[in-house]
């Protein structure tokens, strides 16, 4: 995956010579790591099926193709809602009641 980000930054900064090219190999070596097998570890086997999952479905290197759609990562959508997480924080999760009137 360090590498498929790599990949994907050079693009960005117009670094990458083939381009296409590393993809397609990344993407060959992720398969390959990701095939189906049985692992003597239940929390790695877990792992592996769920990660492989995605990959079966397209959605592990998403940021790939075509690499001007989608990010790898979620900085930025995180840094977008920063100070609302902030907000939250700092009102504890409280809820202002409105103001009743004495009439």
């Amino acid at each position: 995956m360090q590498q498929a980000r790599q990949v994907w930054r050079d693009y960005r900064h117009g670094k990458a010579a083939d381009f296409a090219a590393d993809a397609h190999r990344i993407e060959r070596q992720i398969t390959h790591h990701l095939r189906p097998r049985f692992l003597s570890d239940p929390d790695n086997q877990r792992r592996l099926d769920g990660i492989g999952l995605q990959h079966d479905r397209g959605r592990l290197l998403l940021f790939l193709h075509p690499p001007d759609l989608v990010e790898p990562t979620n900085n930025r959508s995180g840094c977008a809602l920063g100070s609302l997480v902030i907000a939250r924080k700092v009102s504890h999760c409280s809820k202002n009641q409105p103001m009743r009137s004495s009439a």
